[in-house]
């Protein structure tokens, strides 16, 4: 029925970025029925068109990226981007939100680059650890590393260059999600319901690099995985003892995963 969630956080949006950036977002966005200076409160409650998730969080992101570049003296809101994004997670929270897996459904990024939604995300996803939603913030880190391996391979199949990532290691999202899987979860039946192994195997899965994927399974056994047979039956399959790893640095990574496989069964 009606999404009553969404107007507290389209008014907490508009109070992080002002009227002014919030109707230039929307027009990049390419939005319908954007409202004019002095109706934009108006807009948040009454006049909106009900807007599906994934629309809302590109604006979101359009509107972090204009504040972030806003030159000086933009007349901007007077909320915290916390209190934004805060916002943003008590709404995920509320409606149990889902992104459908990127390669049924790929984003449409209008206005925003493929970094832009990348950094924003990874961003979001740890914010659902602060309020202890840790199943939310596991659902978005595993969408996170799916949509850098769906864009990998859009990349290879139109044959362009690979896209850079400044500062982000998802090796630390695994970490993450290795640690958030074994907390008690405040979600109430929203994200990710899997089972620790499930959770912590679909993200091993999806790193790029062979040592990362190596040294991902080693610091799961470090983290009390070690006493889960479904792991332990994981690791033995992705990494069997034949196994021939390519670089000499995962060659090394490789022959510690097998010794702490071996004491670990």
């Amino acid at each position: 029925g009606e999404d009553r969630a969404l107007t507290p956080l389209l008014k907490a949006i508009v109070e992080y970025s002002g009227e002014d950036l919030f109707i230039s977002a929307m027009r990049q966005c390419r939005m319908t029925q954007v409202p004019l200076m002095g109706q934009v409160e108006w807009w948040c409650t009454y006049g909106r068109p009900p807007l599906e998730f994934r629309k809302l969080l590109i604006l979101a992101v359009t509107v972090r990226t204009l504040v972030e570049n806003a030159p000086q003296g933009t007349v901007r809101g007077t909320g915290t981007y916390t209190s934004f994004i805060t916002a943003l997670v008590q709404y995920v929270v509320d409606r149990k939100v889902r992104l459908p897996p990127p390669h049924l459904d790929p984003p449409e990024l209008g206005p925003i680059t493929r970094q832009h939604l990348v950094y924003f995300l990874a961003d979001f996803a740890v914010a659902f650890a602060a309020v202890k939603k840790y199943r939310f913030g596991i659902r978005f880190l595993t969408y996170v590393l799916e949509l850098l391996a769906f864009y990998r391979a859009d990349n290879e199949k139109h044959g362009k260059p690979q896209d850079t990532y400044d500062g982000i290691n998802p090796c630390d999202w695994v970490n993450n999600v290795l640690k958030w899987s074994l907390l008690p979860d405040r979600s109430d039946g929203g994200g990710s319901q899997a089972s620790p192994t499930t959770n912590v195997s679909q993200c091993i899965r999806l790193l790029e690099s062979e040592e990362d994927r190596i040294r991902s399974c080693l610091q799961a056994l470090r983290s009390g995985y070690s006493t889960r047979k479904d792991f332990l039956a994981f690791v033995s399959g992705l990494f069997p003892k034949a196994y021939h790893a390519r670089d000499p640095a995962a060659r090394e990574a490789l022959q510690e995963l097998h010794q702490a496989l071996d004491s670990a069964s």
